[in-house]
């Protein structure tokens, strides 16, 4: 009885296992405004920064809203990374890589090499910024009309820099993103013996 109890709950989580906007402001069915230029050659760099809630999350992935056609020399190449800091992004932590071709115009998804935990109670900033000495640029788009960023994190604003990384300067053009979280794997087990411990005492 127990095995089957055991195999309940883990088929359970499981199934609430799935994935969660954390925070953004991208609306899949809105108009979109061109935004912020971003190229390499010139170190061009933008990020926006959240703060955890109480609870440790994984990193799925970082949706941003792009446009590499359209910039006055198309065909930029656009590295995103999460960083660090309280008040401005001051040290990298993880480096994300673009799912596809850095071409085209729409939501890109960019994800980490390996499992990336945004910890409760901490500041964590997305950056963008283009390959170093590449000419061509890309855009970060915003949405029309501009969308505040909301969510289970609490948003802290915009940095950009127009000529270093990391970006210092606030910034009030609101760039489309949104960052992905599914449960960290301690958080699952500590809720799987919850389900196990109030079954139990049904059963008493």
């Amino acid at each position: 009885m127990k095995t089957i109890l055991c195999a309940a709950v883990i088929t359970a989580l499981a199934g609430t296992a799935g994935a969660d906007p954390l925070i953004g402001n991208i609306n899949a069915g809105a108009t979109t405004g061109l935004g912020t230029i971003i190229t390499g050659s010139e170190g061009r760099s933008k990020a926006v920064g959240f703060t955890m809630g109480a609870q440790s999350l994984d990193l799925l992935n970082v949706q941003l809203r792009l446009d590499f056609d359209t910039a006055p020399t198309p065909g930029g190449i656009a590295q995103v990374a999460i960083w660090g800091g309280a008040s401005n992004p001051t040290s990298l932590l993880t480096t994300l890589s673009i799912v596809g071709p850095n071409a085209g115009v729409g939501i890109f998804d960019f994800v980490a090499g390996s499992t990336f935990t945004l910890d409760a109670n901490t500041t964590y900033w997305v950056m963008v910024n283009g390959a170093p000495g590449n000419t061509a640029g890309f855009y970060w788009n915003v949405e029309t009309p501009a969308t505040t960023p909301t969510g289970d994190a609490a948003f802290v604003g915009y940095r950009f820099s127009a000529s270093v990384t990391p970006p210092t300067a606030s910034s009030s053009v609101f760039n489309a993103f949104q960052v992905n979280v599914v449960p960290a794997p301690g958080a699952m087990a500590l809720l799987g013996l919850g389900g196990l411990a109030a079954a139990r005492r049904r059963r008493a």
